[in-house]
């Protein structure tokens, strides 16, 4: 055999390889076609899925605000405040007023006593 000969064979088997990978190409690509549309319907079928459930828990929630509204509905009665209490507080706050007050003043006059004593040693010297 000659080395032409040699050189066509190689080359038709070169092509039937080329065409049965074609072939093999094409297969695969309608397989991967295939996939995206099943990928695009399960995509399309969860999300419908997600919308309902999520259109439902939306219900079961306002339907929980309305009766949690009407819930809040509670007299006005039990808001108000006991007088007697606001006495107690309004007394309780004055008498801590004065003694934060007295607390001031003997800082005060412990300053001047120290001042006083303090110019009282100056002039001695």
């Amino acid at each position: 055999m000659s080395s032409v000969n040699k050189f066509e064979l190689l080359h038709t088997k070169v092509l039937q390889q080329n065409t049965q990978l074609r072939s093999e190409i094409k297969c695969k690509d309608t397989q991967i076609d295939k996939l995206k549309i099943a990928l695009i319907e399960y995509d399309k079928q969860m999300r419908e899925k997600v919308l309902v459930e999520n259109e439902y828990i939306i219900s079961q929630l306002e339907t929980e605000n309305a009766h949690l509204r009407k819930l809040l509905l509670i007299p006005d009665e039990l808001f108000k405040e006991d007088p007697e209490e606001l006495k107690k507080q309004e007394a309780i706050k004055k008498k801590q007023m004065l003694k934060s007050i007295d607390e001031k003043l003997k800082q005060a006059e412990k300053k001047i006593a120290k001042k006083q004593t303090a110019a009282e040693i100056y002039q001695q010297n």
